[in-house]
């Protein structure tokens, strides 16, 4: 029996077998479709599994033996097996030759997260060789409806190792999205319970629960929260890089560049959906929920500017109990320093004082904090003097749900084939909206003074 990989689509008894599928033939069989440039013998495995093989396998060594006059029991195997081929032969020629041994057979590198490969340059390297006509590397594996090893599909899946290394570049380099609620899920979308809680005044708290101080023997008077449903389904976000023959040549380059590239995109438009998606074809944005509290600006305030009391407002607007969350950040535009810098609060013997200097002025970095949390510049906050210029949110209110598995990823050889090119799309699903469907009115304050998680600053411009 020998182990051969289709070079191209077989048709044989009534099967077909689609091209890159491994087969386990009878010689017969295999001389044919070698003869024929159909198929090619199966690699072996790679150097560094026969040495974990070699190292785990048990030896056979007979008593008073020199440490060279014994074998493994694989050698031992071996022997054995190619004794009874031998004798075996002649027995079984006339069947063997009237009947075709054909077993559809994996390569154990594909149980690996890696397929085996060492790194996702060499295999992406392994898709472009593919597609210069260079051979087939049997652990590729085909995206579903596409065909191995054929240049007009040419869609390969990319092993799930390096798809969560891109994964896990994304959240990092999103500061909004690695601090929100996550749950993973099978299906395409959920539905949450959650209270339908606006206000805590009596009668409110938690939709409807109130309780009540009574004399002894007095009776009980029922209450009940209300409940509402939150609906997440997940959307798409894709992202389709190419690399040019160039690059696919350097693997370690390759790598870097793909990963790299393709990561940071993914956590671009993930943040920029935090804060401003539409709820329909991405998340729904904190800029336009329904639950964000917006501070209204001083009555003398100048354009483009912010005091020291919006920043005080924003703080007494934010949630009691966020305000004891360790989630709780200041998202900002980079040109809102220079606001943050001139803070001041003014004294009335004094004049005035800044409060957000470094204690030795520029020899020092920026405090870095306001209030205890801290100060992180985004790319995705508005430009000075625009609501979302600055952002006090308490992301652990921000409840997504994303598709089980990660980060779905393939490749194309085929479609840029004209410009010496290869593509390579990357596909996250994934939803999201604030856990709050409205402000909060508090037991005391009245209407003017409504709390949220997501706390923004009204337009002066």
């Amino acid at each position: 029996m020998e182990d051969l990989v289709l070079l191209k689509d077989w048709e044989c008894d009534g099967n077909e077998y689609k091209a890159g599928t491994i087969l386990e033939v009878d010689s017969r069989t295999a001389k044919t479709l070698l003869d024929d440039g159909i198929a090619q013998k199966r690699e072996a495995e790679s150097e560094q599994e026969d040495e974990k093989d070699e190292k785990h396998a048990p030896k056979a060594k007979p008593t008073g033996q020199d440490e060279g006059d014994y074998i493994t029991k694989g050698d031992l195997g071996d022997l054995i097996g190619t004794v009874l081929d031998e004798k075996l032969a002649p027995i079984l020629k006339e069947s063997v030759n009237d009947h075709k041994h054909i077993t559809v057979k994996a390569p154990r590198s594909t149980e690996h997260p890696s397929w085996g490969f060492k790194t996702t340059g060499h295999f992406l390297q392994a898709v472009h060789e593919v597609g210069k006509q260079n051979g087939f590397d049997e652990r590729l594996k085909a995206v579903q409806g596409m065909s191995e090893g054929t240049d007009s599909d040419g869609g390969f899946l990319v092993p799930p190792q390096m798809s969560r290394e891109i994964f896990e570049i994304a959240h990092q380099e999103a500061p909004l999205f690695s601090r929100a609620r996550k749950l993973d899920i099978e299906g395409n979308n959920m539905t949450l319970p959650a209270v339908d809680e606006t206000s805590r005044v009596d009668g409110s708290r938690w939709g409807g629960i109130r309780g009540y101080w009574v004399a002894e023997g007095a009776s009980l008077t029922k209450s009940a929260p209300t409940w509402r449903e939150m609906a997440l389904k997940l959307r798409k976000l894709t992202v389709l890089a190419h690399a040019t023959d160039e690059l696919l040549s350097d693997a370690t380059a390759l790598m870097g560049f793909l990963t790299r590239a393709s990561g940071e995109e993914i956590a671009f438009k993930l943040d920029d959906a935090i804060v401003r998606g539409d709820g329909a074809t991405n998340p729904e944005g904190i800029l336009n929920a329904a639950a964000t509290v917006s501070v209204a600006k001083e009555g003398s305030q100048t354009l483009e500017t912010i005091v020291y009391n919006n920043i005080v407002k924003m703080w007494m607007r934010l949630h009691p109990a966020s305000k004891r969350s360790s989630s709780v950040a200041w998202f900002i535009n980079p040109n809102v320093i220079l606001q943050l810098m001139r803070l001041g609060v003014e004294i009335q013997t004094a004049g005035g004082q800044l409060v957000w200097q470094p204690p030795r002025g520029a020899a020092d970095p920026p405090l870095g904090t306001i209030f205890g949390r801290p100060v992180i510049e985004i790319e995705h906050a508005e430009t000075l003097g625009t609501v979302g210029d600055i952002m006090l949110l308490d992301l652990s209110q921000y409840q997504m749900i994303t598709k089980a598995g990660g980060i779905q990823t393939a490749s194309s050889i085929h479609v840029y084939f004209a410009t010496d090119q290869q593509s390579f799309r990357f596909i996250f699903r994934v939803d999201g909206q604030p856990l709050w469907n409205s402000v909060l009115t508090p037991y005391k304050g009245g209407s003017g003074s409504t709390t949220s998680p997501f706390i923004t600053l009204a337009t002066r411009s």
